[in-house]
């Protein structure tokens, strides 16, 4: 019997920071929940990554080019990889109006939430009232 997969949001600075970073924490610690894991998303992610990588230089080069990230976004969601929802409940737990997508998709699917952002990782007593289980990159690598 094929065990159900455990879901999980992914805070888009922690795919920011695998795309700075290729052999950084945050980009190790994103090769376990493809595997492992089925990852929501707010639809505002796709739009975060794309206007994070049409600005912004990595190293000498510019950032990865954003028709190529929507691109594989798309083809991420097609395939079942990504899945993107919208919350159908808002809860307003984050100071960032921005990360309360992330936080709300968690708490409406019980998933788990990956963040770097320190606002959403100091609420992770609150969020475990909720059936949330916040991780760090860092933390998640630790887990077995």
């Amino acid at each position: 019997m094929q065990q159900k997969k455990k879901q999980i949001v992914l805070d888009a600075n922690v795919v920011i920071s695998a795309i700075i970073k290729p052999r950084g924490t945050a980009s190790k610690a994103l090769e376990k929940p493809m595997r492992a894991s089925s990852i929501l998303e707010p639809p505002r992610f796709a739009a975060e990554l794309i206007e994070f990588t049409s600005r912004v230089e990595i190293g000498n080069k510019k950032a990865l080019d954003p028709s190529r990230v929507s691109r594989l976004l798309k083809m991420m969601a097609r395939s079942g990889v990504i899945k993107f929802a919208t919350p159908a409940k808002k809860h307003h737990l984050c100071r960032d109006e921005k990360d309360n997508d992330c936080v709300d998709l968690a708490i409406e699917y019980c998933a788990v939430l990956l963040s770097g952002d320190a606002d959403i990782l100091s609420l992770k007593e609150t969020l475990l009232s909720h059936s949330v289980t916040v991780l760090s990159p860092g933390e998640l690598l630790e887990e077995a």
